[in-house]
């Protein structure tokens, strides 16, 4: 039915009818597309997964339905097949492009081609229509809530824009005197967050999508909604900052906050933004749109490439990639091609020919080299390195083979980049502008996989605080209060004192309106911090009473420290601070003047601290996210990737907007990312001159190599690790008992409410005593743990480890590890021990019959636990266990490596068990699962601290389980199995 293939001047069209099955019957056509005969047509927008993220309701991924496409059965996915019904229903007359229809998807050639003129397609079209999915009343109510909102929403964002002042509006109480709307109630805010979290408006084809279209309209029922007035609403309860109140409403009404989690108002809000820049002038915002700064401070007409209108392609592509953060794709490669159709316009607009060669979709490429291309692309024709802002925590990395250098644009929601899109009142960072670039200029190239630089060393990594989860479940600032004990009373780069060059640091010294921060105050950070604490505090009294209290405050003696260094200084309270709070809320005995406050008091302590709290993790949230502040050994503060180590090198390079964090290894280097820091930069130029890269020339399967040139031009490589991907997620709390759990409840929902509303992060804090931070590592290639009930996922290298948990070390590949499968005494190393010195105790014998020990293969040379499918086989587990002792800390750890010769489709499932022997709880809710990516020929460490809760002693069982295909040579070896109780 796709014979013969079509190119750039023809496309094909289908006509719906349903027959008298009620099956779906599709004539498909093809039509010249600048013919004067070309029939009038709609475009379908959708997707074609389901159209909510985890509903049951819903059919999976894999689900298909029949229809007859040109009289013969075809394949589509479900939310396709429901929209032919209501496409046949709402418009029964009409032709309609429908890409999974219209292109011969199998056809690489094909697809290259007709992705090319996506702007012909969709500009053509007389009016695009998107389907969202199903029709349901809360959906209905949601799209009648944003025509409401839509009638004030575009003249509200404009004046946002103008004024280049954020309203911070976080009440819903306030949208009657400042926009002259009605408050939202419950069931409309609800409503808004079932619309937004459909799928179809965190699509990154969506976005060119709605750019490029004249008219586009949601159908749902009988209803057609512009989107423009959906966008606009969008933009404007982000803007104003009113999501902060739907989130406080939908918590107090119960809901739960992860249902926040899944909403692509963020996204949303952008598109709209997009399709205004598309329209040129057309557009109602054409007067405001110049006041946004898209490309930190890059001019489109002052491209490397001199005035020469090809660079031009290469600036908006870099635009678009700042500007639109945390699309998902099925196919990462449509990051970049995605956004082919709105290149083909700026093309189209400039008179160009053709879309640089570098930049044209080619599905016969692998996704590191698109990514590669469009890096070098942009790079060459901006003269700017600004490109490197965009490259996030070697964590979020997942392509394989890519230079630390080139961005891979995770799905998910990640931070901005610092010289990212913002008001243009905020400036733009300029961190090389010290550099003399008349005598130096901006020397840079790429050299292949090798980018080359001129810059220079700031300083090194001295010391590391927490990261803002720890700080948010935790109450934990222990690390950043040491961290702080060596600063000077006066921060010595900006003449502040410590304290406010400390906040300042976090929140890059901006307030998102301006810069230097005009808003905040060293009170509305130390509110934010004790408020974090009483959290804690709250936490431990629930679960351990005044003993559990009394212990966690022994745990700040930092805080301490560095208020007797820093009298009335210090960012952090005291623990004589904490104990008077303690008193007054019951979670300590009375002590003196220390006396319980009534209730009233509690409410009004708690009122005092509220806004606070709200207005600066509402800051933090949109900088610190997978972000920690650091200190360097000239004492410099930075705020760095939580993938940051000590000695890591912050360096300023000629031509980027900020310093960048860099790994040495001799002579050779891996881009970090980016950082902040407090204070002026003194340039050295003399002092070495290359950020360096990765390479994939390495045989070994996932490793890679890293370059770079000293200012002697001489060049050498090495092999680095790649580093895990990580994800984040959490738990909800029970209800309220008494006074202190209310406590925690309610500075947990304030805090959930804000970061998960008012972030480009997909973030929600934890509301329950943490019990498990896993630890993930791996030695050569990148892997990834998918936990849904797990709090806390911190990551780690080969070379280091990178965690919070204070009892978390070093480990390196080359490093011996105790465990009992090191004793070489151990000829089958059959249980685990828990380790308290010396010797080991062996506690339990029984292996299952399906393993065996083979010798060769260890991690360290030792023996392993080995198991594989043979052709009958198809399933079996490892299984160890131990003694633990209750409501302890331990930490577990051990290596898992897939062998060489395995078929990587022969492995269904493999993942680990924690467990009381009986099997009546698991010591770490849900299961660990192995197999999201599958490295091979390479171990992989997994490093899990757990609290044994309050259990009775009792035997713990540690299952390591695969299935696979019969016959493919799956073979699992597991090594160093270490169980450790924490002191």
């Amino acid at each position: 039915m796709y014979s013969p293939s079509i190119g750039t001047e023809s496309f094909r069209l289908v006509s719906v009818t349903i027959d008298s099955n009620r099956q779906p019957s599709l004539t498909l056509k093809k039509h010249e597309i600048s013919s004067p005969t070309r029939p009038e047509y709609y475009a379908l927008s959708y997707t074609w997964n389901p159209p909510y993220m985890g509903d049951p309701a819903y059919y999976e991924d894999t689900d298909v339905r029949y229809i007859l496409l040109n009289g013969s059965k075809f394949a589509v996915k479900p939310n396709l097949y429901d929209a032919l019904f209501q496409l046949h229903h709402s418009y029964p007359q009409m032709l309609f492009w429908i890409d999974a229809l219209c292109i011969n998807q199998n056809d690489l050639h094909e697809r290259k081609l007709q992705v090319g003129i996506m702007d012909r397609i969709f500009g053509g079209a007389s009016r695009v229509v998107v389907w969202l999915g199903k029709p349901s009343a809360k959906l209905e109510l949601g799209l009648q809530v944003a025509e409401r909102l839509a009638s004030i929403a575009s003249t509200a964002c404009k004046a946002i824009v103008r004024e280049q002042k954020y309203p911070h509006a976080h009440h819903l109480e306030e949208m009657r005197d400042a926009y002259g709307l009605d408050p939202l109630s419950f069931d409309e805010a609800d409503a808004l967050v079932t619309l937004f979290s459909c799928r179809w408006f965190g699509r990154q084809w969506v976005i060119q999508e709605v750019a490029l279209a004249g008219q586009i309209d949601i159908i749902c029922n009988e209803m057609s909604v512009p989107f423009d007035k959906v966008g606009s609403t969008a933009l404007f309860l982000h803007l104003s900052g009113l999501l902060v109140g739907i989130g406080n409403l939908l918590v107090a009404g119960g809901r739960d906050m992860r249902l926040l989690e899944d909403m692509h108002l963020m996204q949303t809000g952008r598109t709209q933004i997009v399709r205004e820049w598309c329209k040129g002038d057309r557009s109602e915002w054409r007067d405001v749109l110049p006041l946004i700064d898209f490309t930190a401070g890059i001019v489109e007409n002052t491209v490397a490439v001199g005035e020469r209108k090809e660079g031009i392609v290469g600036v908006v592509l870099l635009k678009l990639l700042m500007w639109l953060v945390g699309f998902d794709c099925g196919d990462r490669r449509d990051t970049i091609y995605g956004l082919a159709g709105i290149i083909s316009h700026v093309v189209s607009v400039h008179g160009l020919d053709s879309i640089p060669q570098r930049l044209q979709p080619d599905y016969r490429l692998d996704t590191a080299t698109v990514l590669h291309n469009a890096a070098t692309e942009i790079l060459q024709v901006t003269g700017s390195l600004a490109l490197l802002g965009v490259v996030k925590d070697p964590a979020l990395r997942e392509t394989e083979g890519l230079p630390s250098w080139v961005p891979d644009y995770p799905p998910r929601m990640a931070l901005n980049p610092m010289a990212g899109p913002n008001f243009k009142s905020l400036g733009k960072f300029d961190a090389s502008k010290s550099i003399n670039t008349a005598r130096y200029g901006v020397d840079f190239h790429v050299d292949d996989k090798v980018l080359r630089a001129r810059g220079f060393l700031l300083g090194r990594v001295k010391a590391l605080g927490e990261s803002l989860q720890p700080m948010v479940s935790g109450g934990n600032f222990a690390q950043c209060a040491a961290m702080l004990v060596e600063a000077e009373e006066t921060y010595p780069f900006t003449n502040q004192l410590f304290a406010e060059a400390f906040w300042r640091t976090l929140v890059f010294d901006q307030d998102l309106s301006d810069r230097p921060a005009k808003l905040p105050t060293t009170k509305h950070f130390q509110d934010m911090v004790l408020m974090m604490i009483a959290k804690r505090i709250s936490d431990e009294f629930k679960s351990g009473g005044s003993v559990g209290v009394e212990a966690f405050l022994q745990t700040l003696e930092a805080m301490d420290t560095l208020e007797a260094k820093h009298p009335k200084q210090s960012p952090f309270p005291t623990t004589k601070l904490l104990a008077s709070f303690c008193s007054g809320f019951g979670f300590l005995p009375e002590n003196g003047d220390d006396k319980v406050w009534s209730s009233g008091q509690q409410i009004a302590w708690m009122e005092s601290k509220k806004k606070n709290l709200v207005f600066m993790f509402s800051l933090l949230s949109t900088t610190l996210f997978n972000r920690r502040p650091a200190i360097t050994d000239g004492g410099y503060l930075a705020c760095v990737f939580d993938s940051t180590m000590v000695d890591d090198e912050i360096w300023i390079v000629s031509g980027c907007p900020t310093p960048l964090v860099i790994r040495s290894k001799g002579q050779q280097y891996s881009l970090i990312g980016e950082t902040g820091h407090a204070g002026p930069c003194k340039p050295n130029l003399s002092s070495t001159a290359l950020v360096g890269t990765t390479s994939t020339e390495a045989t070994i399967s996932g490793s890679t190599e890293i370059s770079i040139a000293t200012s002697g031009d001489q060049s050498s490589t090495t092999d680095i690790s790649s580093i895990v991907s990580e994800s984040v997620s959490s738990t909800a709390t029970s209800e309220p008992e008494t006074s202190s759990t209310d406590l925690s409840s309610a500075i947990s929902e304030s805090i959930a409410s804000t970061a998960t509303t008012t972030t480009d992060s997909q973030f929600s804090s934890t509301t329950e005593l943490s019990t498990s931070f896993i630890t993930t590592e791996t030695a050569i290639t990148t892997t990834s743990a998918e936990l849904s009930s797990i709090e806390t996922l911190t990551t780690t290298t080969a070379e280091a480890t990178t965690s919070d948990a204070p009892t978390t070390t070093t480990t390196t590949e080359e490093s011996v590890l105790s465990g009992v499968f090191t004793n070489p005494s151990f000829e089958v190393p059959n249980s685990l021990g828990v380790y308290t010195g010396s010797p080991w105790a062996l506690l339990d014998g029984d292996f299952p019959m399906s393993v065996s020990i083979k010798s060769g293969l260890g991690h360290t040379g030792s023996h392993s636990a080995y198991w594989s499918v043979t052709d009958t086989d198809s399933s079996g587990r490892i299984q160890q266990m131990a003694a633990l002792e209750a409501n302890q800390m331990y930490s577990l750890s051990f290596w898992w490596y897939i062998d060489s010769d395995v078929q990587p489709q022969g492995l269904n499932g493999c993942s680990v068990l924690i467990l009381q022997r009986s099997g009546q709880s698991n010591l770490i809710p849900g299961t660990l699962d192995l197999s999201t990516t599958l490295p091979l020929k390479t171990w992989t460490k997994y490093d899990i601290s757990f609290n044994s809760q309050t259990l009775t002693p009792a035997m713990m069982t540690f299952i390591v389980s695969c299935s696979g295909s019969a016959g493919t040579g799956l073979k699992l070896a597991i090594d160093d199995v270490d169980l450790v109780k924490q002191s």
